[in-house]
């Protein structure tokens, strides 16, 4: 059987439990699984220094399939290969392709979440750690997903009748067992090769990503000609990424919300505008969402360095970059988007969700007639 290639990853804990300070673990899709890790149906261990207070932060990755997560672990000694821990990573030998490298991939800093996944970060005006709600979050809050839910539905019916094993414990778990339903219902649609799409477009924002970082990157196909369509893209416009504007965590106060921008990308003619690289076949469908998420970026107050705040660039507030990849196809498209638009809808989004809040729609019937 072909293995299946991901990220192995390492958490840092931001102080140890017991005799523990780190996690090793392996994702397809890591950005999904680091984010299911911020709620109840994470990893047990991350539960546990969830309920202690304690925050944990992505400090390090290294490409391959779940044979190299066990060779790592069996090395000994997560604080041996951890940078947070003072450790520096050897440089790979330049013999061997930079895919299946251990070298360090630059990443966010991870900050600590609460127990709805959303980011605990200071406010950059008073300094008082609050939770966040994710920008993309905001961003679907008025979107119309009945098509996805219904996706999502043919595909976990088709993931039980390849997987007589999944059949069998959701008939053996209890209804009211939501944890376990909810972790069945999601290999039910592994098992559908649901997320096989998503996974491919992951790894091609992952190469774009570290080309931008400045790495020498050799993807094998069908991600090298994609990688060489955006190259050609971007050196044809003339469009630069500043390294360290990418994959940054920014926090808006006027909406409560924050989230992960892709990149800042320097634009002749038009300056410095947030950029975001989509590798899905179609976002004929996404504008909407993709246009209130990159308005919130642009509205950034700082961007998060894992102590405190760099400065956010004064980046265009009417435009953004849409850097479309879709995977497989080898070509690259930009597009202008609206983003004031965008910041329209993102306020629409915060009367929506305030409307959701009320509490004060119905009285007792008795008490309506005596006022």
């Amino acid at each position: 059987m072909t293995a299946v290639m991901g990220t192995v990853y390492l958490l840092h804990f931001d102080r140890p439990y017991k005799h523990a300070r780190h996690y090793l673990g392996w994702a397809e899709n890591l950005n999904a699984r680091l984010a299911v890790h911020g709620t109840k149906h994470g990893a047990r261990l991350l539960a546990v220094l969830r309920a202690e207070g304690i925050g944990w932060q992505l400090a390090r990755t290294w490409p391959g399939d779940r044979n190299r997560e066990r060779q790592i672990k069996t090395q000994g000694g997560a604080s041996r290969v951890c940078p947070l821990c003072g450790i520096t990573p050897r440089k790979p030998n330049g013999d061997q392709p930079a895919m299946f490298t251990s070298t360090i991939t630059p990443a966010r800093v991870e900050p600590s979440r609460d127990h709805y996944g959303r980011y605990l970060l200071p406010d950059p005006a008073t300094g008082q750690v609050r939770a966040w709600t994710r920008a993309t979050t905001w961003a679907k809050t008025l979107s119309d997903t009945t098509g996805l839910h219904k996706w999502e539905c043919r595909m976990v019916a088709k993931g039980i009748t390849l997987r007589p094993d999944l059949y069998a414990l959701a008939a053996a778990a209890p209804a009211d067992d939501t944890g376990a339903l909810d972790t069945l219902t999601e290999a039910a649609r592994e098992a559908a090769a649901a997320s096989a799409s998503a996974n491919l477009g992951t790894a091609l924002h992952r190469f774009t990503e570290r080309h931008d970082r400045g790495e020498l990157v050799t993807p094998p196909d069908p991600w090298a000609a994609d990688l060489a369509a955006y190259t050609a893209t971007m050196a044809a416009e003339g469009i630069t990424i500043d390294p360290a504007h990418i994959e940054r965590i920014t926090p808006v106060p006027a909406l409560g919300a924050a989230g992960t921008l892709d990149r800042i990308a320097k634009v002749p003619g038009h300056g410095l505008v947030i950029a975001d690289v989509k590798t899905g076949q179609d976002l004929k469908y996404s504008w909407g969402e993709i246009a209130i998420q990159l308005a919130i970026y642009a509205h950034g107050a700082g961007l998060w360095t894992g102590t405190g705040y760099d400065p956010m660039p004064e980046v265009s507030q009417t435009r953004a970059l849409v850097i479309h990849l879709p995977a497989g196809q080898a070509r690259c498209e930009l597009h202008w988007l609206d983003i004031a638009a965008g910041w329209e809808a993102a306020q629409l989004a915060a009367a929506v969700r305030a409307w959701r809040t009320r509490r004060d729609l119905t009285q007792p019937h008795a008490a309506a007639e005596a006022a």
